[in-house]
């Protein structure tokens, strides 16, 4: 993984980590998918990202917390779409192939670059 990637990879996870603090969210894990993942994003593509949480919460907050962490990483130049599912949820449709958590579960770079992050 480049460094570029790294400090980005690096920078999603504070932010991710600091928004959901701040709601009262405890985030399990970040899976990022995609260009990103695949490594065939182009220079000024968007980061695809999964924020899976320890517990079901509210519909209305999973969307606030989208929508203020985007904002954030927009502010930071890492355009992004992020989408938020309880840990239960995701392992419950990670196997439908017409759902997104199955596309996140299958990139497995995606698991390898965030591994090193949690590392650093």
């Amino acid at each position: 993984m480049d460094a570029q990637t790294s400090a980005s990879l690096k920078r999603i996870k504070q932010l991710t980590d600091a928004e959901a603090h701040s709601l009262g969210i405890t985030v399990q894990r970040i899976l990022c998918f995609g260009s990103q993942a695949r490594k065939d994003a182009r220079q000024d593509g968007g980061w695809d990202l999964l924020v899976i949480t320890d517990h079901a919460i509210e519909r209305t907050v999973r969307l606030d917390l989208g929508r203020a962490l985007a904002a954030q990483l927009a502010r930071e130049r890492l355009p992004s779409d992020i989408l938020v599912m309880s840990a239960d949820q995701f392992e419950s449709r990670k196997q439908d192939v017409g759902h997104i958590a199955y596309y996140a579960d299958k990139e497995s770079a995606v698991l390898q670059f965030f591994r090193e992050v949690h590392e650093l």
